[in-house]
């Protein structure tokens, strides 16, 4: 089992990559999901919590809803879905809170952006406040 400080530099790097390719690209890649669930569901096998296997195709399922609403991007719900693998149950809800505040957080720092850099509006990189927010969750269930 990781100790604190590995799962500490495992969640920073892929912060720091998901965060990176969705800025620049708007764009959370399909290798990533699955590295980032991969990773994750060997976590789930060692520490039997197969109960989040459940919660993380439930949020596949939402996502997918969501997605085809035009309400939540593809890249988004596969990048939670991977991430909600180890996030326990009794800390999802919570999880998905500060995702969204994060969210919130990032939209107004983007939208600041765009309007006083006068450049053109992509769309929110929201895989910044999805992966910040999943790797707080995990820690906090450490």
């Amino acid at each position: 089992m990781l100790n604190y400080l590995e799962w500490l530099i495992i969640l920073a790097a892929l912060f720091i990559y998901v965060s990176a390719t969705d800025v620049m690209w708007r764009s959370i890649s399909n290798l990533a999901c699955l590295a980032i669930s991969s990773g994750f569901f060997l976590y789930v096998i060692e520490t039997g919590s197969w109960l989040n296997i459940v919660h993380s195709v439930l949020i596949l399922g939402i996502g997918i809803i969501l997605s085809q609403l035009k309400l939540l991007a593809g890249g988004d719900t596969k990048l939670f879905a991977a991430y909600s693998l180890a996030i326990p149950s009794a800390h999802l809800l919570n999880t998905i809170i500060l995702i969204l505040l994060i969210g919130g957080v990032v939209s107004v720092i983007y939208l600041l952006w765009v309007k006083l850099g006068k450049k053109t509006n992509r769309g929110v990189p929201y895989g910044i406040a999805i992966s910040l927010g999943s790797s707080l969750g995990i820690l906090a269930s450490i």
